[in-house]
Formats: C-alpha cells, sequence, structure tokens
C-alpha cells in the first residue's frame, strides 16, 4: 500500500502525512514502555550489574602494593630476581622511607595482609618489622640493609623481594591463576608447586558429583513418575507421601554422617577440633563435605579424639597440604 495518492500524500486527520503521524505515534510508545520499565532496570543496574562490575575490577586490582611503597617499587624496577642476589641499598633506604610513612598511617599491616596471601608469613615479617622501624632516624640509621637483615631475616630472603615486585603493577592476574592451581611468577604464569595444587581436584571432585547425582535423579525419578501416573489414584497418592516424606527428615545430618565414614580417617592429623551440640546439624554436614573433598587433595590429617552423639568438630588450625 503505497502513503502517497495522485494529488499528493496520505495525510491524517490532523493534517500531517500519515507517515509522519505514524511514526510519531510509534516513537512515543516506544518511550512510555521505556518508562514503564526504567525503574526495574535502575534497580537491577544498581543491586546486581555494579556489583558484579565491582567485583570483577577487585579480581584484578592491585594498588595496595604501589601506594604503600611507591619508592620502594620504582627502585625494585632494576633489580633482576633471577640474580640470586637480594637489592642493594636504595632499596633498602626507599623501603625504610616507605615503611616509616606506612606505620605512621598504619597501612603496612594491610600490605602484609595482601602479600601474604602470595608468600606465607610475609605478613608477620611488615607487621614485626614495623613496631621497630618506628622508632627509626632515617637521617642517622643508615646502611638499611643490614639493619633490616638484622631485623628480621625475611628481608634478606630473594623470595619476600621476588613478590613485592611480582605484585607490584597496579593490576595483576595473580587471583584468576590462583583459582587454577597456577601462580604469577617474574616471567609470567607458572605452575603452583604439586603439595598447594587443590582447587582443580575440588573442581573435578564437585563435576563427578554433581554428574553422578543429576544421572542417579534422572534413573530414579522417571521409573517413579511412570508408576505414580498409571497406578489409582488411592495408591498414588500414598507412594506420594512417601516420595515427599524424606523431604521432612534432615538428609543434612544423615548425609553428613555417611560422607564421613566414607572419609578415611587414617588421613585425619594435626588439627585443633571442639564440640558442637546436637542442634548443629548444617555445621556437621558442611564440615564432613570438606574433609571428604579435600582429603584427595593431599590434605593432611586432622587429630580427632572422639565425635558426639550428633554434634560434630570445626577445624580451628588451617590445613596442612603435605
Amino acid at each position: 500500500m503505497s502513503d502517497t495518492t495522485d494529488t499528493g500524500p496520505v495525510l491524517a486527520a490532523d493534517g500531517t502525512p500519515l507517515k509522519r503521524s505514524l511514526a510519531r505515534a510509534l516513537r512515543r510508545q516506544k518511550i512510555r514502555a521505556l518508562m514503564l520499565v526504567a525503574p526495574l532496570l535502575l534497580f537491577v543496574l544498581l543491586t546486581f550489574i555494579m556489583p558484579i562490575g565491582d567485583m570483577l575490577f577487585r579480581s584484578v586490582e592491585n594498588n595496595i602494593v604501589k601506594d604503600t611503597l611507591p619508592k620502594t617499587v620504582v627502585a625494585l624496577r632494576d633489580w633482576d630476581p633471577d640474580s640470586g642476589e637480594i637489592p642493594d641499598e636504595a632499596v633498602f633506604a626507599a623501603l625504610a622511607e616507605d615503611l616509616k610513612v606506612a606505620v605512621e598511617s598504619k597501612t603496612h599491616t594491610r600490605l602484609g595482609t595482601r602479600l601474604n596471601y602470595e608468600l606465607t608469613g610475609i605478613s608477620s615479617l611488615f607487621r614485626k618489622s614495623g613496631r621497630k622501624i618506628k622508632k627509626w632516624d632515617l637521617a642517622q640509621d643508615g646502611p638499611f640493609q643490614a639493619k633490616f637483615i638484622d631485623l628480621n631475616d625475611g628481608w634478606g630472603e630473594i623470595a619476600t623481594w621476588r613478590t613485592i615486585k611480582t605484585y607490584s603493577p597496579k593490576y595483576t592476574n595473580g587471583y584468576f591463576l590462583n583459582s587454577i592451581d597456577m601462580q604469577k611468577g617474574t616471567n609470567g604464569a607458572e605452575a603452583r608447586p604439586e603439595n598447594q595444587q587443590i582447587y582443580i581436584t575440588l573442581f573435578k571432585r564437585t563435576m563427578f558429583m554433581s554428574m553422578v547425582i543429576t544421572i542417579s535423579c534422572i534413573v530414579l525419578a522417571y521409573p517413579v513418575a511412570w508408576i505414580l501416573a498409571n497406578l489409582p489414584a488411592r495408591t498414588s497418592n500414598l507412594l506420594m507421601i512417601l516420595v515427599l516424606l524424606p523431604f521432612g527428615v534432615c538428609f543434612q545430618v544423615l548425609g553428613g554422617f555417611a560422607l564421613f565414614r566414607s572419609f578415611h580417617v587414617d588421613r585425619i592429623e594435626n588439627g585443633f577440633c571442639h564440640y558442637l551440640s546436637r542442634d548443629t546439624s548444617q555445621d556437621l554436614h558442611v564440615g564432613v563435605w570438606w574433609l571428604d573433598c579435600l582429603h584427595p587433595a593431599g590434605i593432611t590429617r586432622c587429630l580427632c579424639s572422639t565425635i558426639p552423639r550428633l554434634g560434630f568438630l570445626r577445624v580451628r588450625s588451617g590445613w596442612q597440604v603435605g
């Protein structure tokens, strides 16, 4: 159908061209529809998209090293971690200046906590050093290389300085590498030591158990559904009650004991445990599930004395990987 005639374009009732009038009406409908969904879109943006974006940014953000040790980061640029030698006096002097400021602002402990994710023990190194560095006179207490090493032997280890230099950039992929049993090295991504590789094993175990549970549910559910659909109403109602009855039973307790029995007790060692009350079935289920999952990853054992009738032990000490 054409929007024109032999004498000109088809006009609407108000005298405007029909095509333009229809376009205006359609545009108004779209604007009205957008205004109706705008509150929901704004709600989703503020409560869902923005938090996810913030978390994704935090997964690569690494400003704390550069902000806390700015002079040290600059001085470390010319140091080669593969040289086999610790940095020179200039780096230690820069570290003294940076830590002096960091101790006053109490940010050195936060830096130690961040770097402790990558190198165990470095948190206590910063914390203990900070207590004594705040008493130093930077103008008279040099040279600082020997002074730092006397303060704590950790400052004389190459691993400490390699970690500081590796995680000195503003952004890092170290968090993502850790999730796949890798780590950020001076020459790029590299595999973690074998006794620290647990995440891939846990992922494989989770996927295996998910597939087993899914297949088991399908195999069991379809025959039961067919039987219920073909039995008389009176009998099928009774069977339906039997199907729904287990949902009222605390399977967290039963599942927890079952998992604990499947967990090799001779793999439990060097842990600190305490009892929970008899109504803590959820802790029982979750705690035993972690024991069962961590076992094949090489997690060594937690020494437990006994287990109360319905209680469970909560491990207070960190797991040792061996």
